[in-house]
């Protein structure tokens, strides 16, 4: 169902809602089995101050006149101007920066707890960002923020050969409130065979899905719904706090003089 205006009054308590409208000229209204989806709406308050969501409403089939129940809003910033993120990590030659706004952080320097430093790099390798330990023992990541909601992420993920045991990989999405205090995340891990807490686990604020794979250089493309998951499973967030979000992509590695590494691609945050 396409619509070039929609107007719903909501009668009941949400803020300071007053109305909702929904422009189809960036966006498309849907109606599938009762529920009513609108993206990327404009809502007024009395304030006068527009913000972005996206609504999810559900019509109450005996209700007289036709009322839909606010299921859920999640303020956005509109899509025609937040463009989705894309990184194939096609620049450089090999061995330059990853750059493009990815940082590098770690835990603990490198060789920490180890008779000697071991080696460390996170660089472009074969138009890929790859994180790479030689020798060595820490915990390695590359991470990007952002200011927009985000709906859902996919990227693929190279595991190179481990020579110990205690390695894992994740990626995962941090959520922050204005003073930069964490109000929950999500982790997607891959271990090869040893892991101290080696089973997902769910709670109001955290999320983690982690198992054990075989590290044999083999690509795996990976998506996970930002959306769904705050909205069915991190119910201890309230998404209106969310000030900013941070992505980061993780190497570990749990024995000193590890050689491992991780590559990724083909990132894409909408």
């Amino acid at each position: 169902m396409k619509s070039h205006s929609i107007w719903l009054i909501l009668g009941l308590s949400f803020g300071l809602l007053e109305s909702v409208i929904a422009n189809s000229d960036d966006c498309w209204a849907t109606y599938e089995n009762g529920k009513l989806y609108i993206p990327c709406v404009k809502i007024k308050v009395p304030l006068g101050e527009d913000l972005k969501y996206d609504v999810n409403m559900e019509y109450k089939p005996l209700s007289n006149p036709m009322i839909f129940e606010l299921i859920d809003a999640q303020r956005i910033v509109s899509s025609s101007n937040v463009p989705a993120f894309e990184d194939n990590f096609n620049r450089g030659i090999d061995g330059d920066p990853i750059g493009n706004g990815w940082s590098l952080g770690w835990d603990d320097p490198p060789g920490t707890g180890c008779g000697s430093q071991g080696q460390y790099s996170a660089r472009i390798i074969s138009h890929q960002a790859n994180l790479k330990y030689a020798g060595s023992q820490s915990d390695m990541s590359i991470y990007r923020y952002f200011d927009h909601s985000i709906k859902s992420i996919e990227f693929d993920f190279i595991p190179g050969l481990a020579s110990t045991n205690l390695v894992s990989l994740s990626a995962g999405l941090d959520f922050y409130d204005n003073d930069g205090v964490t109000l929950g995340s999500i982790r997607y891990t891959r271990h090869n065979g040893r892991q101290d807490n080696p089973v997902s686990n769910i709670t109001g604020s955290s999320y983690l899905d982690i198992e054990e794979i075989t590290f044999d250089g083999t690509s795996q493309h990976v998506s996970f719904d930002v959306y769904d998951i705050l909205t069915n499973q991190l119910i201890d967030i309230n998404r209106d706090d969310i000030a900013s979000r941070k992505l980061l992509f993780t190497l570990y590695t749990g024995w000193c003089g590890t050689n491992a590494s991780l590559a990724i691609d083909n990132v894409i945050v909408e």
